[in-house]
C-alpha cells in the first residue's frame, strides 16, 4: 500500500467533519493522527 502524502486541504476538512467528527470523541481522533503526523515527519526528516 502506497501512501501519497498532499497537503492536508478544505475538502479533507470538511469531510472529517462531516463523517468522523459525530462519530468519535477527539481521543479516537488523535489516535488516528498521529501516527500519520509521525509518518509525516519521518518523510521530511529522511529527505
Amino acid at each position: 500500500m502506497k501512501i501519497k502524502l498532499r497537503k492536508f486541504n478544505a475538502e479533507d476538512a470538511y469531510l472529517l467533519k462531516k463523517y468522523q467528527f459525530h462519530q468519535m470523541d477527539m481521543n479516537e481522533i488523535k489516535d488516528i493522527i498521529a501516527p500519520l503526523t509521525d509518518v509525516v515527519s519521518y518523510c521530511t526528516k529522511a529527505r
